[in-house]
């Protein structure tokens, strides 16, 4: 029994070393740089205050560009982008791959995303959230989130 979870250890690790080459080199040959955008309070203004609903509903022009989030077992969530947000992105799209991170969950993250990312070419599944995190203390969250096995970044270092 011992033998065939070491075996099977032994082929993971050894499928996920060639994914993580076959993205680095795929990198490499677009020659893109990976940029890691946080998104509260730098990409996106958010909020869980019941008034904006209220100024939504009434049709207020100051919440005009504010985007409401429904996520299971929440609050609604209203988040506004920040100024020339979408053209930053555009500006840049060829010159990195966009990767997510938010103390956020994974559920939150994907709808900034599909906010954000309108035809879902930005991030895709770019995601690192309080949820992919074992511990769920950010501070030492890996870098193998986006790079397995390779170095750990922490807070401490």
């Amino acid at each position: 029994m011992f033998l065939f979870f070491k075996i099977l250890i032994f082929k993971f690790l050894k499928e996920a070393t060639r994914y993580d080459s076959d993205a680095n080199m795929l990198r490499m040959q677009t020659r893109k740089l990976v940029l890691v955008c946080d998104l509260d309070q730098t990409l996106v203004h958010a909020s869980i205050e019941p008034s904006i609903e209220e100024l939504m509903e009434a049709g207020d022009p100051r919440v005009k560009d504010v985007h409401r989030l429904l996520i299971p077992g929440n609050k609604p969530h209203f988040i506004r982008l920040r100024p020339y947000l979408r053209e930053f992105f555009q500006s840049l799209r060829d010159y990195y791959e966009f990767h997510i991170y938010t103390f956020g969950s994974r559920a939150y993250a994907s709808q900034v995303a599909s906010v954000l990312d309108i035809e879902k070419t930005l991030f895709q599944d770019r995601i690192i959230s309080r949820d992919e995190c074992p511990s769920n203390i950010m501070t030492t969250c890996s870098s193998s989130l986006l790079w397995p096995w390779r170095l750990t970044l922490s807070s401490s270092s």
